[in-house]
This record gives structure tokens, sequence and C-alpha cells, in this order.
């Protein structure tokens, strides 16, 4: 399925750093991350959420959110969030990959009552909802709207000159050591495809 981004939604994304778009996921889709109830860089051990998350949809729908012609996959991580997680950085903050461009929260399970969209960052309502966002932008302030947990699936992605920093504040900021980079190293295509 392919999706439009109308003018008045790259306007609303322009103005708030964020937008959400339902449905995103298919049911099938969200089957794939079933089996996993947390983890980073899953598209390296497994092939079918490679497949569903390096499709062309989610690209091609950043790319013009961002008006870019590039982009470098950053990483992929299942978390759960509610409203006693402790979070008051961005996912710039705490990434080892410097800069991202893009965020995208995809809700994997758990669901929550719609609320109107307004100006400030929303976390998905339901099941294959998700919501684009700049890694710049604060989430704690909407932590509070998760009544309970829900399983959640945070896309990254960078800028295409993006490297490979030391961040402490990142848990897996050695992680790319298992993969042959070093500190300040440029991320290489085959670990970190540009998606066009």
């Amino acid at each position: 399925m392919q999706f439009f981004i109308a003018p008045e939604q790259k306007k609303f994304f322009a103005t708030n750093l964020f937008i959400e778009f339902e449905e995103l996921f298919t049911p099938k889709e969200l089957d794939v991350f079933r089996p996993y109830q947390k983890g980073r860089d899953l598209v390296r051990e497994n092939k079918e959420i490679k497949k569903v998350l390096w499709s062309s949809k989610f690209y091609k729908m950043a790319l013009m959110l961002l008006g870019k012609k590039a982009l470098r996959y950053g990483f992929d991580e299942v978390l759960f969030l509610s409203k006693h997680t402790k979070s008051g950085e961005s996912v710039e903050e705490r990434s080892s990959i410097d800069p991202l461009a893009l965020n995208l929260l995809v809700c994997l399970e758990g669901e929550r009552e719609r609320r109107e969209i307004n100006d400030h960052f929303a976390f998905p309502t339901k099941p294959g909802d998700g919501v684009f966002f700049y890694p710049t932008l604060e989430w704690s302030s909407a932590l509070s709207e998760l009544e309970q947990s829900q399983k959640f699936l945070l896309l990254s992605w960078a800028e295409p000159k993006a490297r490979y920093k030391m961040n402490e504040k990142d848990r897996d900021t050695y992680y790319l050591k298992t993969l042959g980079y070093q500190f300040g190293e440029t991320l290489r295509d085959i670990c970190h495809p540009l998606f066009q």
C-alpha cells in the first residue's frame, strides 16, 4: 500500500515536528514483530523484519516529509513504554549515530483512546499506527497519556554522511563495534544503506 502525503500534512509536520498516520503497518507486518519483546537492529537477525522496515513505503514517506533526496538507515528498536517510563531526552540525545534525520514510532501492541490532534507530540493510538517525528523532539511529556504499557517500534533514519560516535547515554553505544565500526567513522552502505 502506498501513502500519499498532502500539502497540509507536510505543513503540519513542518510546524509541529511530528505527524501521525493510521494503519502504516498491515496486520501481517505487525505479526513479524510479535516474538520480540525488545531488541535493537532486528533487521540484522530477521529477514522478514528487514523486508518490512526497508520497504519503500516508509523511506519514501520520510523523504517526502523532509523534502530530502536521500536518508540512511540508522537503527530500529522494539521497546515498551508507559507513563512510568523515565525519559527526559530526545532520541538524538541518546543515540550513537549523529546526526539523525527522522524517526518513526509505530505501535505494535496495546491500544488507547484517540485524542484530538493538537500541537504537541502524541504516541500512536493502536497497532499499526505510526508517528513520524524529528529526533530532537522530546517525548517525555506525552508519556503521561499512556495508561498502560504499549509495545512500540522505533525506526530512525540518519543523514547521508552520519557518523558513529561515543555516547554514554546510549545503552548500546558499543554495539556498532561488533560490526567493525570505530568511533568517528562514517556509516557504511553495507550496514546502514542509503535510501533515495
